[in-house]
């Protein structure tokens, strides 16, 4: 199915150009929330409730993401709809994880890759589906040329993770490796993709899309490391 859409400053912020209730109360909870777990991290008298803390700023980070991305998706309209759909689907993944790792950590079994990395990784795919998406309904050639970019930053990412990882594999297993590697690779990738999305449907510079760039860019290097 193809879907039409418009040039414009679709990713410059919420449909309509302002919060709405449930999305600022659902921004400041998580603010809040994720804040006082942080805190909570930094002064706990114990290992114990150092882990108890650090999971619950994490799941409340990416829940409240995940509730964000949903709300501003009800409300978006076109092939943004479609572009939020897929973002949503992308965080609620993470989210998903997140809870994994969560009972992983309470029965004291964490190994990697794990059950919650199988969510984890879904992060990256489902935010470029939704980035590529918002060029779906372009001519076939620049569809193709995105797609092309895309794949070109992949496979030089992807260069780059492995040579940066090799020389410390130790006794890493193949599979172990290639699961490290992805999530670089991925949240990079999107990060690059979303950069020539912007530049082909001219998107004008935004305090969103720079955020969004900002935190793809920031995990994707912390996963690096």
């Amino acid at each position: 199915m193809t879907i039409a859409v418009s040039r414009g400053p679709v990713l410059a912020g919420t449909a309509g150009g302002r919060f709405s209730k449930s999305e600022r109360m659902t921004l400041v909870v998580g603010l809040v929330g994720t804040t006082a777990a942080v805190v909570a991290t930094r002064v706990a008298q114990s290992v114990s409730w150092m882990r108890v803390w650090d999971n619950v700023h994490w799941t409340l980070s990416y829940a409240s993401a995940a509730t964000l991305a949903w709300l501003s998706m009800r409300r978006a309209q076109g092939g943004l709809r479609v572009a939020r759909r897929w973002f949503t689907v992308g965080l609620a993944a993470l989210t998903v994880g997140q809870l994994v790792w969560d009972v992983q950590v309470a029965v004291g079994w964490n190994p990697f890759p794990g059950p919650s990395d199988a969510f984890y990784v879904l992060l990256g795919p489902f935010l470029g589906a939704g980035v590529v998406s918002l060029v779906w309904g372009q001519p076939r050639a620049r569809r193709v040329a995105v797609l092309l970019d895309g794949l070109g930053f992949a496979l030089a990412l992807l260069a780059l993770t492995l040579a940066t990882y090799l020389p410390r594999r130790g006794g890493m297993t193949s599979f172990t490796l290639a699961v490290l590697a992805a999530y670089p690779t991925f949240l990079l990738t999107v990060t690059a993709l979303l950069v020539v999305v912007a530049l082909e449907r001219r998107e004008p510079p935004s305090r969103t899309l720079g955020l969004l760039l900002f935190a793809l860019l920031t995990q994707g290097l912390l996963w690096m490391r």
